[in-house]
């Protein structure tokens, strides 16, 4: 137990709690119960057909592909296991069948130019439908909507490895759209993977939700008390010496860096989040749920994160008091 003691850290929602009564305790203010959040809810999804369109080879010309590398291919995936493939491996499949497809359609070119002509056919069709299945992945993986969705933690005032490799995944997965030759197997599932442990994309989303709602909610709850305080009073500028305290120790030392981790991640991965809002293979609920959390939300913590500031700046600035920076 004393092991665990020394290890704890309160939750962001604990902090903002904490902070929001020891304000009320010293202005006296009835106790008001905490707002909570609301959870994510990613959109139910369509299926993309072009995305999954199936493309048929007579048996007679997949005989002939024999001396293609693409022949085994194609027949791994017509096995009771290959029907089955989660959609990270059939998208794994997908860029490996274009990159077979292209070099049996020249190596046929000499001897069979029928039949490479067919196999060109194949190869451009399916590189045109490459960005759909991308698209399916991005929005229907399991691990996807976990990422995107689940989360019951905040962001900590450091980051973590899963954190930060979660960065790595999310820009090595989005590259993958129109460039089947970067497609290496351990790599999209190890992305995946951190991206399913570490659900950073909902945890950044949570976080801001959690501090757009709580400090609105303070702000309200203590501005016009604040306003009310006369530092040339002794008592009142003994109140506001502690109101300091409590500012300098909730929202300087703990909620401030959790803001500044929050805003760090959000700057990093706001290209990726633009260019999947502008995608037109990603369907209109998906990219209208990032707009949500990517643009609505964070310019909604902005200017709550912004007026809480400002409201502490006017009130310390009306008793002649400064606040020492965190460091």
């Amino acid at each position: 137990m004393s092991l665990l003691s020394c290890s704890y850290q309160p939750t962001l929602e604990t902090t903002l709690d904490d902070y929001q009564q020891r304000l009320q305790r010293v202005l006296n203010i009835e106790v008001v119960t905490p707002v909570r959040s609301p959870e994510l809810h990613l959109p139910d999804l369509p299926d993309n057909p072009e995305a999954i369109q199936q493309l048929n080879i007579n048996l007679i010309d997949f005989n002939r592909l024999n001396e293609c590398e693409v022949s085994s291919l194609i027949a791994e995936r017509n096995t009771t296991l290959g029907k089955v493939q989660p959609l990270s491996q059939r998208f794994i499949y997908e860029a490996k069948l274009l990159t077979l497809l292209e070099r049996c359609e020249l190596s046929l070119a000499l001897t069979d130019a029928g039949l490479s002509k067919r196999v060109g056919e194949i190869f451009r069709i399916k590189q045109a439908q490459f960005s759909a299945l991308w698209a399916l992945l991005i929005q229907k993986s399991d691990e996807m909507k976990v990422a995107l969705s689940v989360s019951n933690a905040s962001l900590v005032t450091r980051s973590t490895h899963s954190e930060m490799n979660s960065v790595v995944a999310l820009s090595y997965l989005d590259s993958l759209k129109d460039k089947p030759l970067e497609v290496v197997n351990k790599e999209v599932e190890a992305s995946l993977a951190t991206l399913y442990l570490s659900r950073l994309p909902a945890k950044l989303w949570r976080t801001q939700m959690v501090l757009t709602r709580q400090l609105t909610n303070i702000t309200q709850l203590v501005s016009t008390e604040l306003e009310e305080l006369d530092c040339s009073k002794t008592t009142d500028f003994s109140k506001a010496e502690i109101l300091r305290n409590v500012f300098q120790l909730f929202f300087i030392q703990q909620i401030q860096p959790i803001g500044s981790e929050l805003n760090h991640y959000q700057y990093q991965l706001l290209p990726i989040w633009e260019r999947w809002i502008t995608d037109k293979h990603l369907s209109p609920p998906f990219k209208q749920y990032l707009r949500k959390h990517t643009q609505d939300g964070f310019s909604h913590y902005k200017t709550a994160m912004h007026e809480h500031v400002l409201m502490w700046q006017n009130f310390f600035k009306q008793c002649g008091m400064e606040v020492s920076a965190n460091r």
